[in-house]
Parts: structure tokens; C-alpha cells; sequence
């Protein structure tokens, strides 16, 4: 555990880098100890480095077809729509699609 209840880089400091909207995220998902939902890869990094917990969109998506909660259509509509932004590791999208293949071929489902 860092000083002042602050799970961070050393000495329990606060993330300084990105926007002002991720920097607050990351800070407080590791404050308080919450899971952390954000796509763009480099402040994604940056908290999983920082020991926060991190999960991306495509993640939940893939989750979320597992559990049957979204269509193949929607989850390879929100798959397509993440991929179109340029904000994730191109590997963790083909990673997602490979996911949901097996997930679909799986169900046997057409």
C-alpha cells in the first residue's frame, strides 16, 4: 500500500498524464479501488501500470455476446464502430474478433 491510501507509481503520486477527464478516472478508480472502463490504449496502460483494474469496450463487448446480453450483429457493430476511433491496440480488436468467432461457432449458431 503507497501513503495517503493512494494506489499509484511510487510513493503513491497520482497519475499526471493525459487529459484532464482520463487523469481523474485513473485516479479515482485507484482510489477507491473500482474497475476502470477506458479504450485509449496508452492511459489504459498507464493505469494497469499504476495497479488499478483496468477493462476496454471490446472486452465487455465480447463478455457481454458470452453471456448472450447483445447479438453477434451488435457485438460486431460495436467491435466495427471501436475499431473505426483508433483508440485500442489494433491486436486487442482482432484479438475480440477471434473471440467472438469462437463464441458463435461454439453456439452453432448461422
Amino acid at each position: 500500500m503507497y501513503g495517503s491510501g493512494l494506489r499509484g507509481f511510487k510513493g503513491g503520486q497520482k497519475i499526471k498524464l493525459y487529459g484532464d477527464g482520463e487523469r481523474e478516472a485513473i485516479n479515482l478508480a485507484l482510489e477507491r479501488r473500482l474497475v476502470l472502463l477506458i479504450d485509449d490504449w496508452r492511459p489504459y496502460e498507464a493505469a494497469q501500470l499504476a495497479g488499478a483494474e483496468v477493462v476496454n469496450s471490446v472486452a465487455y463487448l465480447v463478455r457481454l455476446y458470452e453471456q448472450g446480453r447483445v447479438t453477434l450483429e451488435k457485438a460486431l457493430g460495436g467491435l466495427g464502430r471501436v475499431a473505426q476511433r483508433g483508440t485500442l491496440r489494433q491486436e486487442w480488436i482482432q484479438l475480440a474478433l477471434k473471440m467472438v468467432y469462437e463464441v458463435h461457432k461454439k453456439r452453432g449458431e448461422s
